[in-house]
């Protein structure tokens, strides 16, 4: 599975060498009132590889809605040399924006695929990254890829702690067939709560309860010359403070967020090409889940945040960082 080398650079405003590649990772870093410090985004061969706050006060996120489909997963780059082809610009809002450089024939044989990202300048309703990969066809026959499109959207590998907040957007407790998004928090631990978008209609199928879920099998087959996208969405709140009541209101806010993935307008489509469709995203969009439904306190709601929607917006900054510890 995970049997490529990671690509490697430190970021420092811009994409700089050094003399043992292998030991720095690249790190998007968005300031910000919420905790103190803000957020930091890593960056590896596999697209986002952790994520947590800057201070290290709360929970570490492990590769949040990685994509496997045909023979391997979707790749930042193909190898430690990668890292020099990628792209960091920071936009005039403050968002950060990573280009990465095109893999051909490592999904399957023909495939090319690309991947893009967007971190958000912090916001009243948390941080949020968005992903996008382009799967391109370079043959002139269609393709059907060799195993169907799954995106791991639990928000780490680990399982949620008996008592914590879990909800979708249809209100289930674990993904259902139509869910379009799912949300968590760590009630037990004090911890932070987290959204995952893969889209705003009600298109998935084929639930698979191992921590992911596999794309409609339409979706595996690419034209002939033709380009598939995949969007994905990743939201990160944390707490004001460690205790139960924050952590709850952390939970309450991300809930609320997921609101703006009800269909790709606003901030979620910065940037992105208008005569593109994406998978998911381009069609209608489901109802929103009943708060009341969702497992967010009704105390909570109209008053989101218990202080979080005070935050100001963070002036953002590209940085190297060391990597967490597993």
């Amino acid at each position: 599975m995970r049997n490529k080398s990671i690509a490697t650079a430190a970021v420092i405003g811009a994409l700089m060498f050094t003399s043992s590649p292998a030991l720095a990772e690249e790190f998007v870093n968005i300031d910000g009132s919420n905790p103190a410090n803000g957020v930091f985004w890593e960056i590896d061969e596999y697209g986002i590889a952790y994520a947590g706050d800057i201070d290290d006060n709360f929970a570490t996120i492990y590769y949040p809605n990685e994509v496997y489909g045909g023979s391997d997963y979707f790749y930042c780059g193909d190898s430690g040399d990668s890292a020099s082809e990628i792209t960091v610009t920071t936009e005039p809002n403050g968002d950060v924006t990573v280009d990465c450089p095109p893999v051909a024939d490592v999904v399957d044989d023909g495939i090319t695929s690309t991947m893009h990202f967007r971190f958000y300048a912090e916001s009243d309703t948390g941080y949020l990254a968005r992903q996008w990969i382009e799967i391109e066809n370079t043959t002139d026959e269609a393709i059907t890829l060799s195993s169907g499109l799954y995106i791991y959207y639990y928000w780490n590998y680990n399982e949620w702690t008996e008592g914590d907040n879990y909800v979708t957007s249809q209100g289930n407790d674990y993904a259902e067939a139509g869910d379009t998004w799912a949300a968590g928090s760590d009630i037990v631990g004090e911890d932070i709560a987290t959204t995952s978008a893969w889209a705003a209609s009600c298109f998935t199928d084929d639930f698979t309860p191992d921590a992911g879920y596999y794309y409609p099998e339409a979706t595996n087959t690419i034209a002939a010359n033709s380009t598939t996208n995949l969007l994905t969405f990743f939201n990160i709140v944390f707490p004001v403070e460690a205790s139960a009541d924050a952590a709850e209101a952390a939970y309450a806010t991300v809930i609320a967020q997921a609101d703006e993935y009800g269909s790709l307008t606003g901030r979620l489509d910065d940037g992105l090409p208008t005569d593109e469709d994406f998978v998911g995203w381009s069609t209608g969009a489901c109802p929103s889940a009943n708060l009341a439904d969702t497992g967010a306190p009704e105390s909570f709601t109209g008053a989101v945040g218990l202080g979080i929607s005070a935050l100001a917006l963070g002036a953002v900054t590209v940085v190297a960082r060391r990597r967490r510890s597993s």
